[in-house]
């Protein structure tokens, strides 16, 4: 309400996770500094701004892939900014904290991996402000799209080619049933896809890259772009 700008806002909710990673270590719980942090700011990263900026590309209006391009790496900058802040105030003050080490995302076809999936969507639809009847089919979709990934992945299928073809069926399925309700197409596509967003694969570079890993850094982005073409193409191409 006060017109501070989104890099400074992303900065200081940023820094809020990094300060309850070094609360729970400064207290002796045994907890992973880099798992706290990366929970904290999940919703933060800009997975879907990077899939939006792929299709604008793909689309042919290239201004807006490479304004929607700019800001995904502002919006990362501010989350690296914010924890690094508050990581080097805790080392300053004895507080043994690292955000290196990250935590990854095993391609799990369980129950459990399948439900968390479908409540990723459910709740990145709400996150949205999508009307209630789409909520049933977001959860759906989260679930479908986790499924055939992580199936494509056992037939050793490579991540980007599976993930490719999981949003191409979510594409085709999600086309079909906004066409039925005579309803557009966006709200039903991206809650489905949040599953594979690459936005942990973003930040992991970033944090990579300012933790002197730079090779890594720049493969992490790379897959991270691979990715999200992959996520555009394959939705586009399922409309």
């Amino acid at each position: 309400r006060r017109g501070i700008a989104e890099f400074f806002q992303l900065l200081v909710a940023a820094s809020f996770g990094a300060t309850a990673a070094v609360l729970v270590v400064a207290m002796g719980n045994p907890g992973r500094a880099s798992t706290i942090v990366t929970g904290a700011i999940l919703a933060l990263l800009p997975g879907r701004p990077l899939v939006a900026s792929i299709q604008d590309g793909i689309t042919g209006d290239l201004v807006s892939a490479t304004a929607r391009l700019l800001e995904v790496f502002l919006m990362l900058a501010a989350i690296v900014a914010g924890l690094g802040v508050v990581v080097y105030i805790a080392v300053q003050l004895n507080v043994d904290i690292t955000v290196a080490n990250l935590p990854t995302s095993p391609a799990l076809l369980e129950p459990v991996a399948v439900m968390a999936a479908a409540g990723v969507s459910v709740a990145f639809a709400v996150s949205l402000a999508v009307p209630r009847d789409v909520l049933i089919p977001s959860a759906l979709g989260g679930a479908f799209i986790w499924v055939i990934y992580v199936m494509l992945m056992h037939l050793d299928v490579v991540p980007v080619l599976s993930a490719a073809i999981a949003s191409l069926v979510i594409g085709v399925l999600a086309g079909l049933l906004a066409r039925r309700r005579h309803a557009p197409v966006l709200p039903y596509v991206v809650p489905s896809i949040s599953p594979l967003l690459p936005g942990m694969m973003l930040y992991r570079g970033m944090v990579q890259l300012n933790t002197g890993e730079p090779a890594t850094g720049v493969l992490s982005l790379i897959g991270a772009l691979s990715v999200a073409l992959a996520l555009g193409a394959g939705v586009n191409l399922g409309g």
